[in-house]
This record gives C-alpha cells, sequence and structure tokens, in this order.
C-alpha cells in the first residue's frame, strides 16, 4: 500500500516527532532523512503528499519539490520551516459581514494548520487578545492580513459563503486576495477542523494540503482541487 505522507527532515528527532503526529491522526507515513532519499522513495512508491523541511544540507526542500515536478507532478508538497518565513493567518468573517476574527496560535483549530510548520507572524500575535481563542476586528481592520502569505477561512457559511468574502472591497484589493492566497475551508473539512479529534485531524490535513499547496504560489489562476 503506498504511503500516505512522506516526510522528509534530516533531522532525526524532528522527522520522527513530525511522522508520529501524522501517525497518531490516522496517517500511513514513511520518512526519508535527504533529498535523495526522499526521490528514491517516492519512486519505489508515490505517496498521496510530501512534506519536507525547507532548509536542510546539500539539497534543501525547494530542490526536492523542483525535481519532484519533473517526475510526479501531481503529488503536492508541503514545505515546513522553523523560521517562520511562511506567515499565515487563521481567520473568521462575522455572520453580517461587518467585522472578522484572527484565530490565536493556542486555538485547537489554528493549531491544525500551524503544525504544518506555517507560522502566525509576531505582528499578529501582538494584536491577539491573549486570553481568549480569537480576537474580534473590524472590517477596517483586514489590512493585517497583508502580513501573511497565506489566509485560512474557517466557519465560512456564517459569512455568507466564499463570494461574500471575496467580494468584501476592503478583502478584495489585500494582496492575499490578488494573488489567491487564500484557503476556505467548508463542508465537512469546516466540521472536521472544529471537532479536532486525531480521526478529523487525519481528513482535514488530507484534504486541506492541496489547497495550502496551492495558495502559496501567488497564482491565483491556479486550479484548486475540490474540498472534501
Amino acid at each position: 500500500m503506498n504511503p500516505t505522507v512522506l516526510v522528509v527532515d534530516d533531522e532525526e528527532q524532528v522527522r520522527h516527532s513530525i511522522a508520529q503526529w501524522l501517525e497518531l491522526g490516522g496517517l500511513t507515513v514513511e520518512t526519508a532523512a535527504d533529498a535523495d532519499a526522499a526521490l528514491a522513495a517516492i519512486r519505489r512508491s508515490p505517496p498521496k503528499v510530501v512534506v519536507t523541511d525547507f532548509k536542510m544540507p546539500r539539497k534543501s526542500g525547494m530542490d526536492l519539490m523542483r525535481e519532484l515536478q519533473r517526475f510526479e507532478p501531481d503529488i503536492p508538497v508541503v514545505l515546513l520551516t522553523a523560521h517562520g518565513d511562511v506567515p499565515l493567518a487563521v481567520a473568521a468573517m462575522r455572520e453580517d459581514g461587518s467585522n472578522f476574527a484572527l484565530f490565536n496560535v493556542k486555538d485547537g483549530r489554528a493549531r491544525i494548520i500551524t503544525g504544518l510548520g506555517l507560522t502566525i507572524p509576531e505582528s499578529i500575535i501582538d494584536v491577539l487578545d491573549p486570553n481568549t481563542f480569537f480576537t474580534n476586528f473590524s472590517n477596517e481592520q483586514l489590512n493585517i492580513l497583508n502580513s501573511v502569505d497565506v489566509v485560512t477561512w474557517l466557519q465560512v457559511p456564517f459569512a455568507g459563503g466564499r463570494d461574500a468574502i471575496e467580494k468584501n472591497p476592503l478583502y478584495a484589493r489585500l494582496r492575499v486576495a490578488t494573488e489567491g492566497r487564500h484557503v476556505f475551508v467548508e463542508g465537512d473539512v469546516d466540521n472536521a477542523i472544529a471537532f479536532n479529534s486525531p480521526l478529523s485531524i487525519a481528513f482535514t490535513l488530507e484534504a486541506i494540503v492541496p489547497h495550502l499547496v496551492a495558495a502559496l504560489d501567488g497564482d491565483p489562476t491556479t486550479n484548486e482541487p475540490p474540498m472534501a
């Protein structure tokens, strides 16, 4: 049986920790200590997703992704970094569209996304209420999202759907909107991320990783896979 996820990291402890976390979520995991070992493993048995460290000796995670695209272009690659290279915001729009909320790093829904190696930057953490799981902001403060590379929108139906968010004039002018750097979590995936159990985490990861990969390329014309 093909592995669901291939984890690539030159640090054994980190590699083991990521693999263990994914296995606890019900995923099948294979590991590799460097890019060359990963490429050999992929040729033997292509995984559904590759999760790789960005900074590794000899060949980086970016090098691995480029080589993989030559012979397995349909396998999504998630680049992990401990250096905050991919700033993230996890957000929700309010039902009447008048304001929005940003989730704190201690919220379980945000932790599922940051567990993939994306980082909520200090510019956002500094304005969040540390005593709550999320903080409300007015629409006039949407420009705070310009400090991130991708926004993951949760509870989309409460905002009137994806169209209501994308057509918000204050949001539409932001870089994350014009470059398609957003993921709209809907349906069963939104329910799973809210439930936050080991089984629901596994389901969420399989559904959301391809969307994050598509969003992070900065090309709004990239075709998104259907959200499960």
